[in-house]
């Protein structure tokens, strides 16, 4: 006879069940006792794969973008948005300042953070913003350049 502290090995659940009231409590219990220990597990599995995957951040600064409110930042901000593209994605920095800017491309799985005090400025020359075709719009203004941010 075993002893109830004596832990037994479940041939349906494949565990090892110390309580004798697991051990022996009907089949439907042990399903529903197993389906706990599952989610338990496959949470566990999933926290485990999104710190593997964690989010790389770029700084536009660390790409050449000044934040002075002055100079043109647009080739420095793609470049930091075309890395995060080519990296898989992640987070792209606009760290705090006034940055000036043309039309940047964005991509899937990129995600634009401005730190408090950040500031996009649009660019006085023309030529920064794209150009789209069959693009109209009412109102005043340039029907044929697009704006700061577009995918």
């Amino acid at each position: 006879m075993s002893n109830s502290k004596t832990p037994i090995y479940d041939s349906l659940s494949g565990m090892i069940l110390p309580d004798p009231k697991v051990r022996n409590a009907p089949a439907s219990y042990r399903m529903v006792f197993m389906q706990a220990i599952k989610q338990k597990i496959l949470a566990f599995c999933l926290l485990l794969n999104m710190a593997a995957h964690a989010q790389k951040v770029f700084n536009i600064a660390d790409y050449g973008a000044k934040g002075d409110g002055i100079a043109s930042n647009t080739k420095a901000i793609q470049n930091a948005v075309n890395a995060c593209a080519k990296s898989g994605g992640g987070t792209v920095l606009i760290p705090q300042g006034s940055f000036v800017t043309g039309s940047v491309q964005l991509f899937s799985d990129i995600n634009v953070c401005l730190s408090a005090g950040a500031k996009l400025l649009g660019v006085k020359d023309n030529n920064e913003y794209l150009h789209q075709k069959d693009f109209g719009f009412s109102g005043m203004g340039a029907g044929n350049k697009t704006g700061i941010l577009f995918a």
